[in-house]
């Protein structure tokens, strides 16, 4: 048993229309159009937040730029995740470019590497490993 069509002033109706090689009807027209309309308007991403961040100071070390680097990468990320998630590959990227510059001259300076430098690269978050404390 056969469907029934799709009535007219739906987005079926108006490709059921071209099919056929009709013109289609006013309503089909509209339901098309409309469709047309939010599929153009849900297109755009998300406007995001925009947060300031503070700009770098002049006669800062190099280790200190890469910091403030990193964390304006880390910001750009977590928005672009949500506005253009195409382009966070790029920015994880340039992100672990800066990581691995943040670790080599943390290695020149000390001379340690490792755990050494991912305690220095936390930030000095209070972290005590298991048995110390």
């Amino acid at each position: 048993m056969p469907r029934k069509p799709s009535p007219c002033g739906t987005e079926a109706a108006y490709k059921r229309h071209l099919r056929h090689k009709e013109e289609p009807c006013d309503a089909c027209r509209e339901a098309h159009r409309n469709l047309q309309r939010s599929k153009r308007a849900n297109k755009k991403p998300p406007i995001a937040n925009v947060v300031p961040l503070p700009a770098p100071q002049k006669g800062v070390s190099r280790l200190d730029a890469l910091e403030f680097q990193r964390d304006l990468l880390t910001e750009s990320m977590r928005v672009a995740a949500v506005a253009e998630p195409k382009s966070v590959a790029g920015i994880s990227r340039e992100l672990r470019a800066v990581w691995a510059e943040i670790e080599e001259l943390n290695r020149g300076e000390d001379g340690a590497g490792g755990a050494d430098s991912l305690e220095i690269l936390a930030g000095g978050l209070s972290v005590v490993p298991i048995g110390t404390a």
